[in-house]
């Protein structure tokens, strides 16, 4: 879940249909037991080719870095992660893999030292 500004996004797991439920909820400032309002499902709607690839009322919601930051912070904590190991689980594994490359370089230039 993350807040700013009265608004949040709880992201919360449905274990029973295999997927993640979002809410959208707007709660009065300074009332942070209160709601004002509720998000509701998309509803989509065929767009007239005349109006372009993107609808001119504006994106279907927006958000702010830090709010998308906190949402991928509370999917992670849900236990999702990059399907190709890609940020900071990725970085990990090839530094891992470079620091056992080194290790390699270094025996063997251990033992040519040593030889002599």
């Amino acid at each position: 879940m993350f807040s700013r500004q009265g608004l949040e996004v709880v992201a919360s797991p449905n274990f029973a249909m295999n997927q993640v439920d979002f809410h959208v909820i707007q709660r009065p400032a300074g009332d942070p037991f209160g709601v004002l309002a509720v998000g509701h499902p998309v509803v989509m709607r065929t767009l007239d080719p005349d109006e372009g690839p993107w609808p001119a009322d504006g994106p279907t919601f927006r958000l702010r870095r830090d709010q998308v930051q906190e949402l991928v912070d509370r999917l992670w904590n849900l236990g999702y992660r990059p399907s190709e190991g890609a940020g900071s689980v990725g970085a990990l594994a090839q530094a891992e893999d470079h620091i056992k490359s080194l290790k390699r370089v270094n025996d063997a230039l251990l033992e040519v030292v040593a030889a002599k």
